[in-house]
């Protein structure tokens, strides 16, 4: 049984690698329209939201003790930057001189049009909460995804604290509860067409916790259908 669960997360895995690949492939066709575009777009918004529950689903489905002291909370979160934020700082720094021009750009200024706010926010791995895509997306654009990743480790070891002290119904409906907000949210940012509407659907990090925490809830109640079927 958990090997097949296993292989139907890698499964799902393989489908949102081959959505986000397929969003970046669009430049290669023969012809690119407005519509074309926006469908290919959306396929990589859908592939990431993928990744984003899946790994909910795996943490929760994990089942591991997360009761830290603060002390504790910081080793596993140097752990877990120290992995990448060395070949990451120099990715930065490195698209930073090869491409200065490009940042100089009108179209690519923060609103204090100073280039020292943004490499700050890079290397402090805030650049995905500025509500533009000029800044999440301008020395290395994938790197917003570990801008969110970072809020997302900082909290998974609450949340599976908080979420383990409550009962199955109680984590159903907060999962549905959830689940409204974000419908709401999307609603909302299409009702009212804001300018950065692809930044508030695809990077917001808070849009993207609610995913990642509602694939954690279904993890964490996967694991206790599991235990109550063996009692």
């Amino acid at each position: 049984m958990k090997s097949e669960r296993n292989q139907v997360i890698q499964g799902l895995r393989g489908i949102a690698c081959t959505l986000v690949f397929i969003s970046h492939t669009y430049r290669m066709l023969p012809f690119v329209n407005d519509y074309v575009q926006s469908i290919y777009i959306d396929m990589g918004r859908l592939g990431v939201l993928l990744f984003f529950l899946i790994s909910g689903v795996l943490t929760g489905y994990q089942d591991k003790n997360y009761n830290y002291s603060f002390k504790e909370w910081i080793s596993y979160m140097f752990r877990k930057v120290n992995k990448f934020y060395g070949l990451y700082v120099v990715s930065v720094l490195a698209m930073f001189i090869l491409s200065y021009d490009s940042f100089v750009r009108p179209e690519w200024q923060l609103d204090h049009n100073n280039l020292i706010i943004r490499t700050m926010l890079h290397v402090f791995l805030l650049q995905s909460y500025v509500p533009k895509l000029g800044v999440a997306y301008s020395y290395n654009g994938p790197t917003w995804f570990l801008s969110v990743c970072l809020l997302l480790w900082a909290v998974t070891p609450l949340l599976v604290y908080y979420i383990k002290k409550t009962s199955a119904k109680s984590r159903i409906c907060l999962l549905l509860s959830i689940f409204v907000v974000q419908c709401i949210y999307l609603i909302g940012i299409f009702s009212m067409q804001l300018p950065e509407q692809r930044w508030f659907m695809y990077v917001c990090p808070v849009f993207n916790l609610m995913v990642y925490s509602v694939g954690l809830i279904a993890g964490m109640l996967l694991v206790k259908s599991m235990c109550v079927g063996q009692d």
